[in-house]
């Protein structure tokens, strides 16, 4: 690389070695490893699923190693704790609604999917169950429609789908009680009628309106009702949304065209199981307040200041990945094989406005992770494209990885 920027789709990713020189940080082994993205550590790891979104912006990750100093509070490093730092607050926390990638950092980790993306395999990136019981069944189905007021056999895609039993959403006061219920097949399908939802603004709806039997009418009928200052029907026949009347596990969804591209449609937050208590409790509030059934809950908000996460009690179960890409058990990644997630109790965002006073803040140890771009890239890269002498002081590894991303020219 001569000291260059990364090639187009290489992602460089640092992160501390086990051993690191003696210095005055108890920031502990923990942050040797925390991290977010596929292969860039071993602590956090599947417990933030890799979304398909149509934008991935790719970061180069650092993850300190040491430092001068201790800027926490004495005995707060020896918890299991994630430093992270967001720039802004995120416009909104709602699943059905964001679509960028800082806030995928946080909605991710609350709101689970039916699939997630495994954690260190990434070459290519593979797609596994995660609120699933099982593979769907994509299959031909014949079906009796009304087309010009008469009766028509049509052929049209059915997907079936069966959820993992005692799935349950987080504690929260929407619930009777403050008790999170079960999950049930419908809570999947309630996050498709949000699609519909005029007052829910959601990027993806244009994905299934024409695709999904019956859903293109549903949107058009919700629309009347918002025109007219009613709220949207989330209880009007979707013929394309099915429930099993025997099975309250199971669901299919009804294509008028193929659609393979449902199963990375099921990996994104946008199709996470959403408790109608919570939407109908919080409203437009949902946005800040989020209920989800994840490996994190949102125990603090205070706007300009900090987000932070804790461990979800009801969450699913999740275990380390026993297995990765070619390498990883040599770099370490897969020392926690088998191990119950997530492995930080709690994840403490910040808000960084400026890039410079954000790398020098991680320098000096008040974070655990920072981008790398064109101001601080000198200081970390030498000119033979390895990691600096300055960095291999503080105990920083090299991690090289993929990143799938798009860019945007507007001219």
């Amino acid at each position: 690389m001569n000291g260059s920027a990364p090639q187009r789709g290489e992602m460089l990713v640092l992160f501390r070695m086990k051993s690191r020189p003696p210095q005055r940080c108890d920031h502990g082994d923990l942050l040797s490893s925390l991290s977010t993205r596929p292969g860039e550590g071993r602590r956090l790891a599947a417990t933030v699923r890799h979304r398909a979104l149509p934008l991935v912006i790719g970061l180069w990750c650092l993850v300190l190693a040491g430092c001068g100093n201790n800027p926490y509070p004495r005995g707060q490093t020896a918890e299991a704790v994630l430093y992270r730092s967001m720039t802004d607050n995120p416009r909104t926390l709602d699943p059905s609604v964001s679509y960028t990638v800082s806030e995928a950092r946080i909605i991710d980790v609350i709101y689970p999917s039916y699939f997630r993306y495994h954690y260190l395999k990434r070459d290519p990136y593979v797609l596994e169950l995660m609120l699933g019981a099982e593979e769907p069944i994509r299959e031909p189905y014949a079906l009796m429609v009304t087309e010009d007021g008469r009766q028509v056999k049509k052929t049209v895609e059915r997907w079936s789908f069966r959820i993992r039993q005692g799935l349950r959403f987080q504690d929260d006061p929407c619930f009777p009680g403050g008790k999170g219920r079960e999950i049930i097949a419908a809570d999947f399908l309630y996050a498709f009628r949000r699609m519909a939802d005029p007052k829910v603004p959601c990027p993806v709806r244009s994905f299934v309106d024409d695709k999904i039997l019956g859903f293109g009418e549903y949107v058009a009928h919700n629309q009347e009702l918002a025109e007219k200052g009613q709220d949207a029907d989330y209880h009007t026949e979707v013929p394309g949304l099915r429930l099993d009347p025997d099975d309250p596990y199971r669901f299919e969804i009804l294509f008028s065209q193929p659609y393979p591209q449902l199963r990375y449609l099921m990996a994104m937050h946008f199709t996470t199981p959403i408790a109608h208590e919570a939407a109908e409790h919080y409203g437009k509030e949902l946005a800040r307040h989020p209920v989800g059934s994840g490996a994190y809950l949102m125990s603090e908000y205070l706007p300009k200041q900090r987000i932070v996460l804790t461990v979800n009690p009801n969450r699913p179960e999740e275990r380390y990945p026993s297995e990765g890409a070619v390498g990883d058990e040599e770099a370490g990644l897969l020392a926690d094989a088998g191990k119950r997630l997530p492995l930080a109790d709690r994840i403490v965002f910040t808000f960084n406005k400026e890039s410079v006073t954000g790398w020098n803040l991680f320098l000096q140890g008040y974070m655990d992770a920072w981008g790398v771009g064109r101001d601080n890239y000198r200081q970390v890269m030498s000119q033979q494209g390895q990691l600096s002498e300055e960095m291999v002081e503080k105990g920083v590894s090299l991690h090289r990885a993929a990143d799938p991303n798009i860019r945007y020219f507007a001219f």
